[in-house]
């Protein structure tokens, strides 16, 4: 059997809480680190969900070295600089959408996550999902993704 899948998340306002309700229920995935620039949202999160490594900046979580994978769940404008360092620090990643704000910031992205390896999931847009399903469920099923991408690589 395969150690649990670690996990970062980044933003934890919005719908990075749902990622708690989501991996809460996973087996083979535990975040193991949080990111926010609200230390009361940083505080308060990680101390709900027993998280012990919390971080203000993204680039300390990346270099502390505890998670596989990474969840970016920030403002927009923010996704392509903070997938761009998690993929050259060798981090998968999971972006909620847009991947980037630019087609060619994307394009970028992909380009530099053939050349390494790590995956690149990214959350579509909530229309193009069946009736019914809560954003926890739709996490759910491309972290399952994700999980079975990472460990085809391993």
């Amino acid at each position: 059997m395969t150690s649990p899948l670690r996990i970062g998340i980044a933003g934890l306002n919005g719908y990075g809480s749902t990622y708690f309700k989501t991996l809460a229920a996973q087996t083979d995935a535990v975040i193991t680190a949080v990111c926010d620039t609200n230390p009361q949202a940083l505080d308060e999160a990680a101390g709900r969900h027993g998280v012990a490594h919390r971080f203000g900046d993204w680039d300390a979580l990346l270099a502390a070295g505890g998670t596989d994978a990474v969840c970016v769940v920030t403002s927009h404008f923010l996704h392509h600089p903070m997938v761009l360092t998690a993929l050259r620090a060798g981090q998968h990643v999971f972006c909620e959408k847009p991947l980037a704000i630019t087609a060619a910031h994307a394009d970028g992205l992909a380009a530099i996550a053939d050349g390494v390896a790590p995956v690149i999931c990214l959350n579509p847009s909530h229309g193009a999902k069946p009736p019914g399903w809560e954003p926890w469920e739709i996490a759910c099923r491309d972290l399952a993704f994700l999980r079975r991408e990472i460990r085809e690589i391993r």
